[in-house]
């Protein structure tokens, strides 16, 4: 299968231009595995334009479906595309840097939640990360919903001397808070309705990082406040779905011969959950124990087997608690790097 001729040529130019992938401060001799020649489009291929049906715009995206702006897609004359099927499950994943694989080796796609929804194999999601959206690659097994933006925060107007709009508020915004978005919308960014598409089954939510850090440093109390509206508010809207609030682990610290981990605003999670535990659809993840220090880069930021082992016990519970049958289609850690701290790609 090859993309239409307008962007087979922008592709081209960006595979020329594109970044170096870094590996240990080395450059990767083969940075994209599996990556193809662009060729020339002629009569003897099938066009299907933009708007097809076959063509699927699944996720979060604004009405002029820009981020991946398809021309069409060209297949040989004996080939034909296939509408993606729709799994009866959707996961959605809400997040920052840590959740969208920022300084991972191939960033999202390295990522914990990214590893964790296509390692269940059985579900519709997606992954939406500034400034680049990912919603919409189709895969032969699931749509390629994680809203994860780096630098965000959960308390709303109070990051960043006040200037930063909260997860929860981006959550009903197609677009993210990126610079890309930022120039195209300014401060008002098309509004999204969550209600428009499958409902989520599953929302996971990953916050405090950037509520905690300089120069935010939420008082816990807000972040708790802002944690149970933000449940709320998915509740309203996805009245069936289990919520899970994962901890946020923090940084490590030297105390004598080891390594002692550290978790951000741990009481105030765990008060949210208390808060809904008798209602029966929040849970709390523990992600306490399962990393060590050498699993944070010195960016602060997850190394790739940090998010592997994430995922791996995520997926694990989901099984044991949530009961969800997993059904792996294959592997999904190819290329990655045991150590990478490297952010120039």
């Amino acid at each position: 299968m090859r993309l239409g001729q307008s962007l087979t040529t922008c592709l081209s130019w960006a595979w020329v231009a594109s970044a170096t992938i870094l590996e240990n401060g080395q450059v990767r001799e083969n940075a994209y595995p599996g990556q193809l020649q662009p060729v020339t489009l002629d009569d003897s291929w099938r066009n299907y334009p933009a708007h097809a049906p076959e063509i699927s715009y699944k996720g979060r995206w604004d009405s002029q479906h820009i981020s991946f702006q398809i021309a069409g897609v060209a297949v040989a004359n004996d080939a034909v595309l296939t509408k993606p099927p729709t799994f009866k499950k959707r996961v959605e994943i809400i997040g920052g840097s840590l959740a969208s694989g920022q300084f991972a080796t191939y960033e999202t796609l390295s990522s914990w939640s990214f590893l964790f929804a296509n390692g269940l194999g059985n579900v519709e999601y997606g992954i939406t990360v500034s400034p680049l959206q990912l919603d919409s690659v189709n895969s032969k097994y699931a749509n390629t919903v994680s809203q994860a933006y780096p630098g965000v925060c959960l308390a709303d107007q109070q990051c960043y001397n006040g200037d930063s709009r909260g997860v929860g508020w981006y959550w009903h915004r197609a677009s993210d808070p990126g610079s890309r978005a930022h120039s195209i919308y300014d401060r008002n960014p098309e509004e999204w309705d969550v209600r428009a598409e499958q409902p989520a089954d599953l929302v996971i939510i990953q916050m405090g990082g950037n509520d905690h850090r300089y120069p935010n440093e939420i008082p816990g109390r807000d972040f708790y406040h802002a944690y149970v509206d933000l449940v709320e508010d998915i509740h309203s809207n996805w009245p069936h779905a289990i919520i899970i609030l994962m901890s946020q682990w923090g940084g490590f610290t030297k105390e004598g011969k080891k390594y002692v981990g550290s978790t951000y605003y741990q009481e105030e999670t765990r008060e949210v959950n208390e808060h809904f535990k008798n209602r029966g659809f929040v849970y709390y993840f523990p992600t306490e124990g399962l990393l060590q220090h050498n699993d944070i880069n010195p960016k602060n930021h997850l190394t790739d087997v940090g998010h592997v082992k994430i995922a791996s016990h995520l997926l694990q519970w989901v099984r044991l608690v949530l009961r969800w049958n997993l059904e792996p289609t294959g592997e999904t850690t190819s290329g990655t790097a045991y150590w990478n701290d490297q952010q120039e790609y």
